[in-house]
């Protein structure tokens, strides 16, 4: 039995600002995440595109919710394209009406 490679990749857009997130985000591509989040101005609204997203665990969900909370005045960050199971994983969580966070189409 051969394990599958997914591909992950965090890859920033500058208009909107924020960044596209392709395969897993886990504990693998975290640290990726973690640095992208960092990047950002917390003074402005952040774009995730999650249109290429296939998996996320709680930590990745946590580290997106964590840094929406840490926005400046009515700022968001806002998960655009989220998948079913991501959606169903903030309902689960509670996390779906965290401060700062906006679910987009």
């Amino acid at each position: 039995m051969r394990a599958t490679v997914r591909r992950r990749r965090i890859t920033a857009c500058a208009d909107p600002q924020g960044f596209c997130i392709e395969g897993d985000l886990d504990r693998i591509s975290l640290p990726a995440l973690t640095l992208a989040l960092a990047s950002m101005s917390n003074s402005a609204d952040i774009h995730v595109d999650l249109s290429g997203l296939v998996f996320i665990d709680v930590g990745g969900l946590r580290a997106l919710v964590t840094a929406a909370a840490r926005l400046e005045g009515d700022h968001s960050l806002i998960l655009r394209s989220a998948p079913p199971q991501t959606r169903r994983l903030l309902d689960l969580t509670g996390w779906c009406s965290a401060p700062g966070l906006t679910l987009g189409g």
